[in-house]
């Protein structure tokens, strides 16, 4: 296509030379005919020159040449003639256009030096004084055998010259038409025509090339446009195949974005061909643009290039686990990868890795063990206590009354702790559940449960000494809440309260509202809780002094339940607390909106 233009310029080259050959002939052939013209004038002008010198010479110079002088210049020859006539000798006799004296002798010349029989002799020369080609036409004369002298007419080749230049100017002229006429629209023509053909090459390319190129329009009626029907053809069906593909990519991508999934893909030279937001964030490469780059600038996680090795290499899915570190803390990741394969390829074409983040799960899993672990630790220490009374009870039946009494006492103690210990796990896995039905949603006054927890814990504050007093509001406080578990948990911390402040102290339980929430406040003047274990109190079989919390009979599970039924209502549990003053336990719970409570929205007061 690039060579489009070759075949016009051939053919204009050829019918360029044949002109050029033609006028060059043709300006030959003239140049020849208006040279012999001008010999034959040439000729004729020097015969009649030499007729009438003759005399002039028989009689002597000095005799005959001032009046040949005067003839010569007289203009018996035409203007354009220069005519010349020397002796002998070759000194000059009479010129018609210079004064012989100053002449020279001009024996020297060509057409003089040339002998000659009677025939006149022509040289061209170029006239350097004149500046001109000047074509000279000589004679001698004679009488008899003796030479008298020569007579020489010249005269300038312009004419010549004017002529091959005119024939010149044809051929150029006739040149110039013909490219205008022929070669000129030729080669726009084929330059169109490339134009299309290039055209027509890139839309083809693009469309191999799985483009959805635009065809060129023509209206031409031949093999062209019949190709490029055809690409109109392929391109429309490419286009519909693009999109289709398009539509395809665009759902893929949308599904891998939404994956809660890493996704890593990879070509067979591990480069990077797609990775979504999820697998950016748990390889600490969301700045980075991945996208062609070799999985090993990716991320430096050893797991996952072996993964992917062996998905490249192997025919099988292959699985690993990772551990990496984030500003987070550890991320457990568990990799999956596989090969990637075309149904018409028989080697693989690359690999997908799925990188999934159970770090969740396996802080889950240590939560269940240590949980189990405690849960063991404290189920087995009242049931060895019991069995080792109960084994003490029969082994000695000849124990008194008093001793068996006391066994007896110990053994139902150890008992009781047994099944608080169970009623704490029960409880506490109700209020984890996520299930819809694990607490009741009912509207309630949250001074009923309130109260309730304060009769239970009135017979212990009493035992012990420890003043209990409320300070509740007197308009009803709308919740919508499980009253069972917030009566529990309200009894957890005052419960704790009590055990952990010395007879004298006191314990207050107050209610008051602030804003859209509801706050419980337990203050007691106990021992109070350092700082370092304010932070982990919460947490399950906690224990702030071991040995203490035990001999109170104590399960370790009270705030734990505290902390999962405020969150299962919607609301935060916060403890103040200075060691040896005491501590301040605080429960704040969102109200019940009117459309929840069934009744105009309320506003409670404090006491």
């Amino acid at each position: 296509m690039k060579r489009s233009w070759l075949l016009p310029v051939v053919v204009c080259g050829a019918a360029l030379s044949l002109l050029v050959a033609l006028g060059a002939v043709g300006e030959r052939a003239a140049a020849r005919a208006e040279e012999g013209a001008l010999r034959a004038a040439l000729a004729s002008q020097v015969r009649l020159l030499a007729e009438l010198a003759r005399p002039a010479l028989e009689r002597g110079q000095r005799e005959g040449g001032i009046d040949l002088e005067v003839r010569l210049r007289s203009g018996i020859v035409p203007a354009r003639f220069r005519l010349t006539l020397i002796d002998a000798a070759g000194r000059v006799v009479a010129d018609s256009r210079e004064d012989p004296r100053r002449m020279e002798n001009l024996s020297e010349l060509p057409e003089f030096a040339a002998q000659s029989e009677g025939e006149p002799v022509f040289r061209a020369r170029r006239d350097h004084e004149r500046g001109v080609d000047t074509l000279y036409c000589a004679l001698p004369i004679r009488s008899g055998e003796r030479l008298l002298g020569r007579a020489r007419v010249a005269a300038t080749l312009d004419g010549v010259l004017m002529r091959r230049h005119e024939l010149r100017r044809l051929v150029l002229c006739a040149a110039l038409l013909l490219l205008t006429t022929t070669f000129v629209p030729w080669l726009a023509q084929g330059r169109a025509r490339r134009r299309e053909l290039e055209a027509l090459v890139r839309a083809a390319r693009e469309l191999t090339e799985g483009g959805t190129a635009d065809v060129p329009e023509s209206n031409a009626v031949d093999p062209t446009n019949r190709l490029r029907q055809e690409l109109d053809r392929v391109a429309d069906r490419t286009r519909a195949r693009v999109a289709e593909a398009e539509g395809e990519r665009r759902r893929l991508s949308a599904i891998l974005a939404s994956m809660v999934e890493g996704v890593v893909a990879v070509d067979r030279e591990e480069r990077v061909v797609h990775i979504n937001d999820v697998a950016r964030d748990l390889l600490s490469a969301r700045d980075r643009a991945l996208v062609g780059e070799p999985v090993w600038k990716t991320t430096r996680v050893r797991e996952v290039h072996e993964a992917l090795r062996d998905a490249l290499r192997g025919d099988v899915p292959t699985r690993r686990e990772a551990c990496l570190s984030s500003p987070a803390g550890v991320v457990n990741l568990e990799l999956h990868a596989a090969p990637l394969r075309s149904p018409s390829a028989s080697e693989s074409a690359g690999a997908v890795l799925v990188l999934h983040d159970v770090s969740a799960l396996r802080r889950l899993e240590a939560h269940r063990r240590d949980f189990v672990a405690n849960v063991s630790h404290e189920l087995k220490t009242p049931l060895t206590a019991i069995c080792g009374l109960v084994e003490t009870l029969l082994d000695d039946p000849e124990m008194d009354a008093s001793t068996r009494r006391r066994f007896l006492r110990r053994a139902h103690a150890q008992a009781e702790r047994l099944a608080r210990l169970v009623g704490d796990v029960l409880t506490l896995s109700k209020v984890e559940s996520e299930a819809e039905n694990a607490l009741e949603r009912v509207p309630l006054d949250l001074r009923e449960p309130l109260r309730a927890a304060l009769r239970l814990a009135e017979e212990a504050a009493g035992a012990k000494g420890v003043a209990l007093r409320d300070a509740l509001p007197p308009a009803p406080v709308p919740l919508v809440g499980d009253r069972e578990a917030l009566r529990e948990a309200v009894d957890n911390l005052l419960s704790n309260a009590i055990k952990f402040t010395p007879a004298g102290g006191s314990v207050v339980l107050r209610l008051s509202c602030a804003a859209e929430h509801a706050l419980v406040e337990v203050e007691d003047t106990g021992v109070g809780i350092r700082p370092k274990d304010q932070e982990r109190i919460f947490e399950r079989f906690y224990r702030v002094d071991e040995a203490r919390s035990r001999a109170m009979g104590g399960t370790g599970l009270g705030l734990s339940i505290v902390k999962h039924v405020v969150l299962a209502h919607g609301g935060l549990v916060d403890v103040r607390s200075v060691p040896g003053q005491g501590s301040v336990f605080s429960i704040r719970l969102p109200l019940a909106d009117a459309d929840s409570a069934g009744s105009p929205s309320p506003r409670c007061a404090s006491a």
